[in-house]
């Protein structure tokens, strides 16, 4: 795993110096904090900016800054313990699957009981109202006969 960045994100700065973090970034566009870098390579990559750029800039003391990290260490240790478990991973995915075999096994029994309802009504037989149309022609009126066949 690549070691992530020392240092503080742009909000994470903005916070811990009482300021918007797009005061931030700006100081960052004006070269203010020489030592700031961004994670990634893409431009939208966060920045991380050294505590050292922080407090050489006046923008936090040294306990304002050591404060920050502390922080960010405590959400990021909080975040850890709240990740699950594999075995509480696999409970879980058991747990789902057993839902979703029930939830088959409810819809096969549906399809037997409408197939064996088709087969009660037995087979398909032809439209009564389409010989009744051909009997009867255009807009419902009777065809007359036709004089060949008298």
């Amino acid at each position: 795993m690549a070691k992530e960045p020392v240092g503080l994100t742009t909000k994470e700065a903005a916070d811990a110096c009482g300021v918007h973090p797009r005061t931030i970034k700006r100081k960052i566009l004006d070269g203010k904090f020489p030592n700031a870098k961004r994670e990634g390579t893409a431009k939208n990559s966060p920045w991380k900016i050294p505590l050292g750029d922080l407090t050489a800039a006046g923008l936090v003391t040294n306990a304002q800054a050591q404060s920050a990290a502390d922080q960010r260490e405590a959400r990021r240790d909080a975040d850890w313990q709240l990740t699950p478990t594999p075995d509480a991973l696999i409970a879980g995915l058991k747990a789902t699957l057993a839902m979703k075999e029930e939830i088959i096994a409810g819809l096969r029994t549906n399809n037997e009981d409408l197939r064996l309802a088709m087969r009660m009504l037995g087979p398909a037989t032809g439209d009564k109202n389409e010989t009744e149309n051909k009997r009867l022609g255009w807009f419902g009126r009777r065809k007359q006969p036709s004089p060949a066949n008298d």
